[in-house]
């Protein structure tokens, strides 16, 4: 008995309904202690890109870093990866050129127009035939990337870089400051605990693969998205405070 194309066209459209319908079952049946791990990245920053970004580690403790964010596009032409980014000083689109070498974990960008090479290295295992240059990158020195944080000399822009979907493309800095603590959930309520403050507590949402909370007892809600899942992503240093 053969199968008619239209019979096809329909199989394929049940099967990747009921593959969209399983994941996310799964993902619902996920509590808010499993939902919350990785990292993420606050969605509303200041102009100069300053914001948060909170690490919750398997382990139960917990992570609140102040750092700089740049937001852009990316695509590749072959071997070339074309980056698109805001050009504060001068008010238009900034458009780069690199010669791109991806080596499954290890990524050498060369501008086209001359220059210094850039080294970057995952945060985190992938399947690098999977998802390609997609994922989050650490560079030990990104010029241009995000705003520069003296650090010492000589001058470096360490940077993580993120290849997102649809294109995205984000810059963040190491963090300028850290604030150390730790936290639980009680039921569905998230407890954090820092040294020298009431504990904060609120119910975490996860609208949208985002998470939405307060980072302060009777403050309004940020809108973070999810970064890195893996804990073994660098964190970087920065001054430190419990």
């Amino acid at each position: 008995m053969r199968t008619s194309v239209r019979e096809v066209v329909i199989i394929g459209t049940v099967l990747a309904a009921t593959l969209a319908q399983s994941q996310a079952r799964g993902k619902d049946a996920e509590t808010p202690a499993e939902r919350i791990i990785g990292m993420w990245s606050s969605l509303i920053r200041l102009p100069d890109g300053k914001g948060y970004t909170l690490v919750f580690k398997t382990d139960g403790t917990f992570e609140q870093l102040l750092d700089f964010q740049t937001v852009g596009r990316w695509e590749t032409k072959g071997k070339q990866l074309v980056v698109h980014t805001w050009d504060r000083e001068r008010s238009r689109d900034k458009k780069q050129a690199f010669e791109m070498d991806l080596q499954a974990n290890s990524l050498v960008l060369k501008e086209a127009a001359g220059g210094g090479e850039i080294r970057m290295a995952r945060t985190h295992e992938a399947d690098s035939i999977r998802d390609g240059l997609m994922g989050e990158w650490y560079s030990e020195n990104y010029p241009g990337g995000v705003p520069v944080v003296p650090l010492g000399l000589p001058l470096r822009t360490p940077a993580f870089v993120e290849f997102g979907r649809e294109h995205r493309l984000s810059f963040r800095s190491n963090p300028v400051a850290i604030r150390r603590g730790r936290y639980e959930f009680v039921g569905k309520e998230l407890v954090i605990m820092r040294e020298g403050e009431p504990p904060l507590r609120c119910k975490p949402r996860f609208p949208d693969d985002q998470l939405r909370m307060p980072i302060t007892a009777r403050g309004p809600e940020f809108a973070f998205k999810h970064v890195v899942t893996s804990e073994n992503a660098p964190i970087g240093t920065g001054p430190s405070k419990p």
